[in-house]
This record gives C-alpha cells, structure tokens and sequence, in this order.
C-alpha cells in the first residue's frame, strides 16, 4: 500500500497519522494488487474534511465527509468508500 497524507491547516501528529493508516490499511482488504492512497486532511475554522482518493486494480474512488471533529471524517470518508468499492464487485 502506497499512503500520501496531506495536511492543510493542520498540524500532523502521530495519533491522527495511526488513525489514518489504520483506516486504510481496511482498504488495502479489497484489492489484491498495489494500492495508492491519497489522504488529505483539511481544517477551516470549525470545518474538518478528509478528502481520500483511491486508485487500484484500474478503478478510482473517491469520499469526502465533513464534520466536527477530524476523526469523524476518518471513519465517515471510509464508509462511502467500502459502500462504492463494494458495489464495483459486484
């Protein structure tokens, strides 16, 4: 798995880096080949984004989800993706 984690207004710290890796090591699951992941991590005021772009087996995903709380994006971005790479197995 190849991850690229971007921060825009926001520091990196080892707890939201683990989170993130953890987060994509269950995408990792359902490719059996290399696997890119772009992860980008946004804060604007109050609003917290987690971007995710997925490219693997010749497919591309994509999620955003904005929330609150940086963490919530993480596990919200990760539902729409397993929701859409499960619907491309079909």
């Amino acid at each position: 798995m190849n991850l690229n984690i971007t921060y825009r207004h926001v520091e990196s710290t080892p707890s939201i880096e683990e989170k993130i890796r953890d987060k994509a090591s269950k995408i990792e699951k359902y490719f059996d080949k290399d696997v890119n992941i772009d992860w980008v991590c946004t804060v604007d005021k109050n609003q917290h984004t987690s971007e995710v772009n997925v490219h693997a087996s010749g497919k591309h995903f994509h999620a955003k989800s904005e929330e609150d709380s940086l963490y919530k994006t993480f596990d919200g971005a990760l539902q729409k993706l397993e929701g859409q790479i499960r619907k491309s197995h079909k």
